[in-house]
């Protein structure tokens, strides 16, 4: 595509900076839609981001595809996982928080 490092490092960052504030709405859209559905949704979109940044042919759209869609994706597909853990777990949170992180980190 034409680009260094440095145009590759702020696509990264982005990436980042979009994940982080879209965790801002996701309490609010899990409780609105549920859990399973904006997880459902985040997976979904994941897949989206993939196709489209394997297609792109030039460095504004894989900017978007990769950094927008996949920052959105990650946080709608990751963040309900620790969320729901205080809903089913009295006992071992750590554990279970543990298996979750352990899980999403293998994903990734």
């Amino acid at each position: 595509m034409g680009a260094g490092a440095t145009e590759f490092t702020i696509i990264g960052n982005l990436l980042s900076t979009v994940w982080s504030f879209t965790a801002l709405l996701m309490a609010p859209l899990s409780e609105l839609f549920g859990y399973r559905s904006v997880t459902i949704v985040g997976g979904l979109l994941s897949f989206l981001t993939m196709l489209l940044s394997a297609y792109s042919t030039n460095l504004t759209s894989f900017t978007f595809s990769y950094s927008v869609l996949g920052g959105i994706a990650g946080s709608l597909s990751t963040f309900n996982g620790f969320a729901i853990i205080p809903l089913y777990f009295q006992k071992r949170k750590g554990l279970a928080n543990g298996i979750v992180a352990s899980c999403s980190a293998l994903g990734k």
